[in-house]
This record gives C-alpha cells, structure tokens and sequence, in this order.
C-alpha cells in the first residue's frame, strides 16, 4: 500500500493557510492604509514588497498542493515545506515585529496553522523517509553544507555587530523593525546549522532540513531585494545596497544548488 504524507484533512488546511496568505497579501497590496496604525517603523515600500513575494508564495504553493494531490513526490513535499517556512519566517516577522493592521487576526492565524502544520508533515515526511527518499552520487552534500556555513557566518557577522552597537556601544533599544534579525540569530541560522552538521553526517533529516531551508532562502532574498527597489523607486535611495547584492548572490547560488540537490534524491 503506498504511503500518503498529505492525507484529505490536511491537505484543505494547508489550502486553508494558502488561501489565508493570498487574501491578506492581496488585501495588503491592494490598500496599505491597513497599516496605518503599526508601531514597526519599517517603510510601506517594504511592506508592499513582502506582501508581493507572499502573495507569489501563496499562488505556487496552491499549484504544489494541487500537483501533490496528483502525483505525491518527495522533492514536492520538500517544496511545500519551504514555502511554509518561508510563511512562518515572514509572519512571524509580522506578529513579533508588530506591523499591527486590520487583518493582524490572519496574520496570526497563519502563523499558528503554519507552524503546526510544519511540524506535522516534516515528522511524517522524516518517519517514512525511507520509502521516499535515497541519495545518488550527484548529490553535493559537501558544497551544500559549505555554503550554508559561509551563509550563516557571513550574515551573523552583519546582524550581531548592528545588535552589539545598539545594545552595548550605543545603548539604545532594537527597533521593532529589526525583529527580523533575532529571528535569523535565534531560530534561522541554528536551524541551518543544524542541517548543515546533520547533512554532512549522511542523517537523512539533515537532507530533508538542507531542501526546505534552500527553498526558503530561495523565496527568502528576492522579498529583501524586491523592497528595497520599491523603496528606491519612491525614495531616490536603497536601504543597503551592499546587502542587495549580497541577497542576490545568495539567491543564485541557493537556486543552482537546488538543482543539484533534485538531481541528488530520488523517490524509490
């Protein structure tokens, strides 16, 4: 009997969660003024452009889901997987970093199903690994977990010193806006690392962490880059230039590895 990962009951709350995104992305592009009242000091432009990016999220992931239903492949379920980290990084961002607006009882919502819903199918996933998933010899388990590593150190570098001035030298509080960067410190970039020391111990569950964490760097950087071109073609100027940049090569590099990785597992 063939196994099923995604049964009925979950698959019209993981519609549910996808069609909750695009709603409130939609919603949130179409009027801003719902952000009217928020206390996080990011820029509308910036907003805008994560909503852009959830709201492509939401419409390839429904396309996933679809395509699941049809035909249920490890590397599909893979890709589910991180297009719901990438919805609980970014909402996330948005309950904890207090970007308040009229539809904040969905952003809620879409954080807690999204979590719960990660936890669940990732343990199925990692619990019927062995009927799903073998490795091949193209799979670039030593140049994945190196790129990881450089990833984390090369952003932690960047987010820990903005914390330590603030906190230490400046002594002056961390705006909400920079929530973002607490996460990536405490939950992120363990969790890469994590992946990374798994992977390179040949631990399936460092593999399955590898593919969703490259998905969600993937979706990730363009929503950074895309904001602060929204910023820059309303304000004459980019947030930080230099780490557009560095997001940009990020996101290559991700997508040029995924495909590596997908040549690297196989469904038995």
């Amino acid at each position: 009997m063939k196994t099923v990962l995604i049964n009925r009951k979950l698959f019209y709350l993981l519609i549910t969660i996808d069609l909750l995104t695009i709603f409130v992305a939609t919603f949130g592009i179409i009027d801003q003024n719902i952000y009217a009242n928020r206390q996080n000091s990011i820029s509308l432009y910036e907003i805008k452009g994560q909503d852009i990016v959830s709201l492509i999220v939401g419409i390839l992931l429904f396309i996933n889901l679809l395509l699941i239903r049809k035909n249920e492949t490890i590397l599909k379920i893979i890709v589910c997987l991180g297009f719901l980290a990438y919805i609980i990084y970014m909402y996330a961002y948005v309950c904890f970093g207090v970007i308040s607006n009229t539809l904040f009882i969905f952003d809620m919502t879409v954080l807690g199903l999204s979590v719960y819903c990660f936890i669940f199918l990732l343990n199925k996933l990692y619990k019927t690994s062995d009927y799903f998933l073998t490795i091949n010899t193209k799979y670039p388990r030593t140049q994945i977990t190196i790129f990881f590593v450089i990833i984390v150190l090369l952003v932690s570098f960047m987010e820990i010193k903005e914390i330590v001035f603030k906190t230490i030298f400046d002594n002056t509080f961390i705006a909400t806006k920079s929530v973002f960067m607490i996460q990536d410190l405490c939950f992120l970039f363990p969790a890469m690392i994590i992946a990374a020391i798994l992977n390179i111990k040949k631990n399936i569950f460092g593999v399955i962490l590898i593919g969703i964490l490259l998905v969600k760097t993937i979706i990730l950087m363009p929503a950074i880059i895309i904001s602060d071109v929204l910023y820059f073609i309303n304000k004459s100027a980019f947030i930080d230039l230099s780490f557009d940049i560095i997001a940009l090569i990020i996101t290559i590099v991700s997508l040029i590895f995924f495909m590596f990785y997908q040549r690297g597992i196989e469904k038995i």
